[in-house]
């Protein structure tokens, strides 16, 4: 997982003109799911979005978002309560991850639906939640089938869930981590250094350096509303935050690093924008 760093403890470059700040009433319901439990990384990683300092650069030191401090009022974990029928779904169904709640019904040839037709249950139990010193409620979607989730329950509260974060998803097409790419070059080197002669550092850096550009292992999954036009840049600045914290040398300066992202959404086609760029 990777980050380009950026100091906040510097004084910040502000546009000549502030507007008002785009406010979201209720407040968006971000989503994280620890998807690599058993990594160190990954574990640091989710840390930073879950407890301190949470998602973007809201409760970073200082309260460096003016008028909009760090919150005091944040909440424990609660899973909020489902009638008896819905429980009884889960309790005596036979569900995986690969089937893990009731199935929806979606258009057909003699039917047309603008969304899926769900029963009660689809998409499973509601998941942990609390609210963040951020004001934000955070769901918790570990160990969930998030695309289910999100599918299945979008039609109840998906216009109020404009993105999240899924943090430590293996790529199995990248079939070796940096440490194991480094300890390869590091023998190959070993094995053909003498036959090479004068290069050979600057042949195999190259290499070690390409093979890990190529794709990286462990993964963080940005989801995002596509109806809501700033959804991507904003959780990719919250995945690049998270990234850049967790991969700090001492976690507990996390509060003082952080990544700020200005961004003006258009609702323009990619025809539309270039015929406007002309």
């Amino acid at each position: 997982m990777r980050a380009v760093s950026e100091d906040q403890s510097h004084a910040p470059v502000l546009p000549e003109q502030l507007l008002a700040r785009l406010l979201l009433d209720p407040m968006f319901r971000p989503s994280v799911s620890n998807d690599g439990a058993d990594g160190v990384d990954v574990s640091r990683v989710v840390d930073t979005l879950v407890n301190s300092p949470g998602f973007g650069t809201r409760c970073m030191m200082g309260d460096p978002i003016p008028n909009f401090p760090c919150s005091s009022r944040g909440s424990e974990w609660a899973t909020p309560p489902v009638d008896p029928s819905i429980a009884d779904i889960f309790l005596n169904g036979n569900w995986s991850m690969s089937n893990p709640s009731p199935s929806c019904q979606c258009s057909t040839p003699e039917r047309s639906l603008m969304l899926p037709d769900c029963p009660p249950g689809a998409g499973g139990l509601p998941p942990p939640q609390r609210i963040q010193n951020t004001t934000d409620t955070l769901l918790d979607l570990t160990g969930r089938n998030v695309t289910d989730f999100l599918v299945k329950t979008y039609k109840d509260s998906g216009r109020t869930r404009y993105g999240g974060i899924s943090v430590g998803g293996v790529n199995s097409q990248v079939l070796l981590t940096e440490e194991e790419i480094k300890a390869v070059i590091g023998d190959l080197r070993n094995l053909l250094g003498s036959f090479l002669g004068n290069g050979t550092d600057r042949i195999f850096q190259s290499a070690e350096t390409l093979l890990k550009r190529m794709g990286t292992r462990n993964n963080v999954k940005v989801w995002f509303y596509n109806q809501a036009w700033h959804s991507v840049v904003s959780f990719l600045s919250v995945a690049n935050n998270a990234i850049l914290r967790g991969n700090l040398s001492t976690p507990e300066e996390a509060r003082r690093y952080g990544i700020s992202v200005s961004n003006h959404p258009l609702n323009l086609t990619k025809e539309q924008l270039s015929n406007a760029a002309m």
